[in-house]
């Protein structure tokens, strides 16, 4: 495997201080929070600054179809500094999922020399402010064809009544726990056809019935999405979809491995900035060799889990450049999502008891690290799944 340099770039550094700042005046710890207490507040003004004003919905698209062809890596240092606050965005789900699903399905229209729905997809993900999201729960390992496409389109078969990228065909069925649904212009939707074939259909959002609820993690909101008959345009069928999808899925894990990166940055600062105020018995705590310990491994941890997220999104980065074989890339994803998976929670949990009791009331923004924190860990299965891919991946 060819060596990954994981040291920052300038332009990382540029784009992480950019972001950074924007965060820091658009989402306050004090308005994270209000998600938790008003249903219908979502922080708008978040998304504006990061699709609108820093430009960055086309960070994972070329820049032949409008994006800024800046790859997997400037998302994830993106994905490391939303982490930190955490602030609700349509960035992960939109920006990284939906467009790399498109990406990887344009793939397919490129080897056929055609420029068809999902390149035009594409452009109007990275420039004119539309957004998507992914129409599958949440948790699930493996993205698959969920969803069905009415017979009345599909025919009894894929071979009797083959689909092609650009028909419009009819979609019924119901996903739960899809996140950021409610704000997404667009659905991405994989299903399956009569004949079991495997398609990826686009079609509005505001054609479905969605309805949020409550989860434990509200700056991500989750949805039951229903379907009912709705008209979709399909981007991709059969070999071309499933790949679409798996590569994709590898893609997200990556992005959401910096993001968890992020998260454990930012509890390992509120945490070393705690200790060192908190006096106790007329010292601070951090004075405490225990304490002392028990912060060591976790900025190990933190250490840890920054370098092999960073390796995944740039071995990522690499594999599409050639340089990379796929299969080394996938495993760099894999080892990265299950240390995160492992350690993410049990980090931020770690800091919130160096606040005592303070770490349980809503005046310290622990509480919202750790709840991005727990969602984060079950997102696309758990440690025990990525540990469970790696094993496959490697021959174990």
């Amino acid at each position: 495997m060819t060596d990954i340099d994981l040291l920052p770039t300038d332009i990382d550094g540029d784009l992480r201080d950019n972001v950074r700042a924007l965060l820091a005046e658009r989402a306050p710890a004090q308005d994270v929070a209000r998600v938790y207490d008003e249903p219908d507040f979502d922080a708008p003004a978040v998304d504006a600054g990061i699709f609108e004003e820093l430009e960055l919905a086309g960070l994972v698209i070329p820049e032949a179809d409008g994006g800024d062809g800046a790859g997997l890596s400037a998302a994830g240092t993106v994905a490391s500094e939303l982490g930190r606050v955490p602030a609700p965005s349509q960035f992960l789900s939109s920006a990284v999922t939906a467009s790399r699903i498109v990406f990887r399905a344009a793939a397919a229209e490129r080897r056929t020399g055609a420029d068809g729905p999902a390149h035009k997809l594409m452009r109007r993900l990275a420039t004119d402010g539309t957004t998507a999201a992914l129409a599958m729960d949440v948790t699930a390992r493996k993205w698959t064809g969920s969803l069905h496409v009415s017979a009345n389109t599909a025919g009894p078969s894929a071979a009797d009544d083959p689909l092609e990228p650009g028909r419009t065909v009819e979609l019924i069925g119901i996903v739960h726990g899809v996140a950021d649904a409610h704000r997404a212009d667009l659905l991405v939707v994989p299903a399956r056809t009569v004949g079991g074939a495997l398609v990826i259909a686009v079609a509005n959002a505001s054609d479905a019935h969605i309805h949020t609820f409550a989860s434990i993690d509200e700056t991500r909101r989750l949805s039951e999405v229903k379907l009912a008959g709705i008209r979709a345009r399909v981007i991709a069928v059969g070999d071309g979809a499933q790949r679409a999808l798996e590569r994709a899925l590898l893609d997200t894990l990556a992005v959401l491995a910096c993001e968890q990166s992020g998260i454990v940055d930012a509890a390992f600062d509120a945490g070393l900035a705690y200790v060192k105020e908190r006096r106790q018995f007329g010292r601070t705590i951090g004075s405490y060799q225990a304490i002392k310990h028990r912060l060591a491994q976790s900025w190990i941890v933190a250490n840890q889990m920054r370098a092999a997220a960073t390796a995944a999104v740039r071995s990522v980065d690499a594999a599409d450049a050639g340089t990379v074989s796929r299969t080394d890339a996938a495993i760099a994803v894999r080892t990265a999502s299950a240390y995160a998976k492992a350690h993410t929670s049990r980090i931020v949990e770690e800091v919130l008891q160096f606040h005592g009791g303070n770490g349980m009331t809503w005046e310290f923004p622990i509480h919202l690290l750790l709840k991005r924190a727990k969602l984060d860990e079950v997102m696309i299965g758990g440690a025990e799944a990525q540990r469970d891919a790696l094993g496959r991946l490697i021959d174990l």
